[in-house]
């Protein structure tokens, strides 16, 4: 992160992704918009089935990924960076300049990607 010069990260964890892409808008002054999720396979169904909010960018993940917030310029440098040293990456979604109050929220048609490589 440090390489490419990230603004802000976090981890994903008991907030699930829309929960912390929240916390870093807020502290951040910035609207976040999360357009695409990966997923394991079957993890949405299941998810819906047991009512947990997966699709609403809610799951509760214990040991999720980290949220990384970069300049577009160097983005594909940083999942180059990644996927050299073995590593899985997804650009999720973008920071914009706030309309309102900063906030985070999921596009409209958000696509959930499913992937054996998390």
């Amino acid at each position: 992160m440090n390489k490419v010069g990230a603004h802000a990260a976090t981890d994903i964890t008991g907030f699930g992704l829309l929960g912390h892409a929240s916390n870093v808008a807020i502290m951040s002054g910035v609207d976040v918009v999360i357009d695409t999720m990966p997923v394991i396979p079957g993890t949405l169904n299941l998810a819906t089935f047991f009512g947990h909010r997966l699709s609403e960018g809610m799951g509760a993940e214990t040991a999720g990924g980290m949220l990384v917030f970069l300049q577009p310029s160097v983005v594909d440098d940083f999942h180059s960076i990644l996927r050299n040293a073995g590593l899985p990456s997804w650009t999720v979604g973008k920071a914009l300049k706030p309309k309102g109050a900063p906030k985070a929220r999921l596009a409209k048609g958000v696509q959930f990607v499913e992937t054996e490589f998390l």
